[in-house]
C-alpha cells in the first residue's frame, strides 16, 4: 500500500474514533472553540494589515471640522453630475443613465483581496424604472468580460442582449429592461480605475460608433469633476 493511501486510511480511523468517542457536549465544545480561534485570527489579520486604513476612515467619519466644507462640495458635485447624465439621456435617447463606483471590503483570511461596485448616481427617462436603491455592494467580479475593457481603459457596447437567455447578457435585459448599453471606465488623474459611466436602451443604437464617442466624452468630464474634488 502506497503511503498517501496509508496517511489517508490514518486520518480516516482518526476521524471515525474521534467522533465515536467524543459526547456531543464535548463535539460542540471543541466546535465553539474552533470558531473561537478563527475570529481571533481573522480580527488579528485586520488589525496587522488594515488597522491605519480602519482609524483612517473612522477618524474622517468623526470629524466634523471640514464637514460642511465637503458636504457643499458634493453637494455641487451631485449637481453636476446629475445635469452631465441627463444631457446624456437626451443626446442618446437612453432610458436611464448611470455612474458606478468601485471600492473594496476588507481582505479574507487567505489574504485574498475582494472588491465591490456601488451604483451612486442615477437619472432615468420618464418611464424607466429606478435601479440606484438596489445596485450596492455588487460583486465587481460579476461581469469578467466588461471588466477586461476596464481594465484596457476601453468602453462596452452590448447590444441585443435579450435574444439569448443562455447568455450573460441576459440578465440585464432580465433585471434591467436592457436591450443595449454602453460603459465606459473611470479613471483618476493618477492612473486609477475608480468607476464607469453607463447608458441602458429599450433598443439597439443606430450608430454605435457615436454612442462610444459621446460617452468616452461624459466620462472625461466626470473625470474632471472627481479630479477637482477633495471627496473620493
Amino acid at each position: 500500500m502506497s503511503p498517501q493511501k496509508t496517511e489517508k486510511k490514518t486520518l480516516m480511523y482518526l476521524l471515525v474514533e474521534y467522533l465515536s468517542e467524543t459526547s456531543p457536549f464535548m463535539l460542540l465544545i471543541h466546535m465553539l472553540y474552533i470558531i473561537m480561534v478563527c475570529a481571533t485570527l481573522s480580527v488579528s489579520y485586520v488589525v496587522a494589515f488594515h488597522w491605519s486604513t480602519i482609524v483612517q476612515i473612522y477618524t474622517s467619519a468623526h470629524d466634523i471640522r471640514d464637514f460642511g466644507t465637503n458636504l457643499k462640495m458634493s453637494v455641487e458635485n451631485d449637481s453636476k453630475l446629475d445635469d452631465l447624465l441627463t444631457g446624456l439621456i437626451n443626446e442618446t435617447g437612453g432610458m436611464r443613465a448611470y455612474i458606478y463606483r468601485y471600492h473594496n471590503g476588507l481582505a479574507a483570511i487567505n489574504s485574498v483581496p475582494f472588491f465591490f461596485q456601488t451604483n451612486t448616481h442615477e437619472v432615468i427617462a420618464p418611464g424607466a424604472s429606478r435601479l440606484l436603491p438596489y445596485e450596492q455592494r455588487i460583486p465587481a467580479s460579476f461581469n469578467p468580460y466588461i471588466n477586461n475593457h476596464f481594465i484596457k481603459n476601453m468602453c462596452v457596447i452590448v447590444t441585443d442582449a435579450d435574444k439569448d437567455p443562455n447568455s450573460q447578457n441576459y440578465y440585464y435585459y432580465q433585471s434591467r429592461q436592457a436591450k443595449a448599453f454602453a460603459r465606459c471606465p473611470l479613471y483618476m488623474a493618477e492612473g486609477d480605475l475608480f468607476g464607469f459611466i453607463g447608458i441602458d436602451f429599450t433598443i439597439n443604437p443606430e450608430n454605435k460608433d457615436e454612442i462610444d464617442r459621446i460617452l468616452s466624452d461624459a466620462a472625461g468630464k466626470v473625470e474632471a469633476i472627481f479630479g477637482s474634488s477633495v471627496i473620493e
